[in-house]
């Protein structure tokens, strides 16, 4: 590999860390100065229509308009490499008025739409670039367009989900409000109803069920927003799991009440005590069931089994519904991803709150699955104690 080459593989590697906008933009400039061995670059972008300088090593005057109808806008237009003397007629920067620079490089920053760019480096010579010099330097403005198309896109998907999140915070708490009256409501209405068979009570009923799923949801986006924010406050204490499993399980029976759960209880007779938020190790579990509900018939069985393995206890949920496809096995914990399975209720977010839940608690969850031949979602915390009590 010879030295230009060598110092591209170089340069490549930096852009392979994270990086700013700005920090790439910088990067780019003192990579290009390395190359040709000069004191100084100016990263020039088209941007709205202008040419405009991102930044450059040289301290520019302020107002500084480009030259764009010479030099510079053939390099867009041709895509190739040119040279040009620091003085003259067709100055790009204007009369810089700097003895240490005497030619200016023009590289090329393109990519397979067009040019977005041209990398300047202004050197101390009059330079002569040879064919193999020209090559290389294009194959390195071939690199930092890719390099900058990435950054900016990057850019774009961020600021895309930052409004995303924001949205969806304050949609969930401006819905919460009138959801909570309306459950409220409807809760009253089945305590009336609940002895009565009419088909009035039944729709009460579907109805409770149907605020009690959309009050999920809601809370669910509450807390993707706050987990994201950093802001999800936890309240630690001592938790029997034994009495979170119970309460999931009453729970599921209510909102499921065509599905069967079993619980195997195979962690011996004495208490399971884990430090955790009671009330978030309940949410796991049960958005956990209401997946086995959501990719499972009615009739079919969904088992719970408690094991202890010190120092952790192992929480496993078995379902025999269709299972997940492979493919979309490695991005279930993704917030908002359903897969190919686009067609179920929910937003997606049941396993992502669940994992970060679970972390929270320095706990793991994992999950197997085949297609039609169920689900194991398998939950590993750590115990604080097996008390001789039972």
């Amino acid at each position: 590999m010879n030295s230009t080459l060598n110092k591209i593989y170089k340069s490549v590697l930096k852009f392979l860390q994270p990086l700013s906008s700005e920090e790439v933009y910088v990067t780019i400039v003192k990579e290009g100065v390395t190359l040709l061995k000069a004191k100084h670059a100016s990263l020039i972008l088209q941007q709205e229509g202008e040419f405009k300088v991102t930044y450059s090593s040289l301290p520019l005057p302020s107002g500084l308009r480009i030259n764009k109808h010479n030099s510079l806008s053939k390099v867009f237009r041709d895509g190739q490499i040119s040279t040009k003397p620091a003085l003259g007629p067709q100055m790009i920067l204007g009369n810089l008025g700097r003895e240490d620079i005497k030619s200016h490089v023009l590289i090329p920053l393109s990519y397979p739409k067009g040019t977005m760019g041209v990398l300047i480096i202004h050197s101390p010579r009059d330079e002569k670039l040879t064919a193999k010099q020209q090559n290389d330097l294009k194959l390195f403005g071939l690199l930092v367009s890719l390099v900058i198309k990435k950054t900016q896109l990057y850019s774009e998907t961020k600021k895309a989900l930052e409004v995303r999140d924001l949205f969806i915070s304050m949609a969930a708490h401006e819905l919460r409000t009138p959801i909570t009256t309306i459950h409220g409501y409807m809760q009253l209405l089945n305590n009336k109803m609940k002895e009565e068979n009419t088909p009035q009570a039944r729709w009460v009923r579907d109805l409770y069920v149907e605020t009690l799923r959309l009050t999920s949801l809601v809370n669910k986006l509450l807390e993707t927003s706050r987990i994201r924010a950093g802001q999800l406050q936890y309240d630690w204490k001592e938790c029997d799991v034994r009495k979170v499993i119970d309460r999931s399980i009453k729970n599921f029976n209510f909102s499921h009440p065509g599905w069967k759960v079993i619980f195997k209880d195979e962690s011996g007779k004495k208490r399971v005590l884990v430090v955790g938020d009671f009330g978030k190790l309940l949410q796991v579990v049960t958005n956990v069931l209401d997946n086995a509900a959501k990719f499972s018939s009615p009739n079919t069985l969904v088992s719970i089994i408690l094991k202890v393995k010190v120092p952790c206890l192992i929480l496993q949920v078995q379902d025999k519904g269709e299972g997940i496809a492979k493919k979309d096995l490695p991005r279930v914990f993704d917030g908002f991803y359903k897969g190919s399975q686009s067609s179920q209720k929910g937003m997606g977010l049941g396993l992502y709150l669940s994992k970060s839940i679970i972390e929270e608690h320095h706990g793991s969850i994992h999950l197997h699955s085949k297609v039609n031949r169920g689900t194991l979602v398998e939950i590993r915390l750590p115990i604080v104690r097996l008390p001789e009590g039972g």
